[in-house]
């Protein structure tokens, strides 16, 4: 079996006004480009990112990683 060494990120948050800019604190755009700014190319390439609606105006964000 393969060993692909990955983690698992999941950021949920609620955008309200149906669109969001990362630049604004506290949004779920900008813990979603915060998280991703932490990762590098080699040792923390995406492997997936995925977004489901959880009730309206609430989304889980699923980020699959190298580890």
């Amino acid at each position: 079996m393969a060993a692909y060494n990955t983690l698992t990120k999941i950021i949920v948050g609620t955008v309200p006004s149906g669109t969001e800019d990362s630049s604004s604190t506290g949004t779920l755009s900008e813990k979603i480009n915060t998280f991703w700014q932490t990762l590098d190319s080699s040792s923390g390439a995406v492997q997936s990112m995925t977004a489901v609606t959880i009730a309206p105006h609430t989304v889980a964000v699923i980020i699959v990683y190298l580890g």
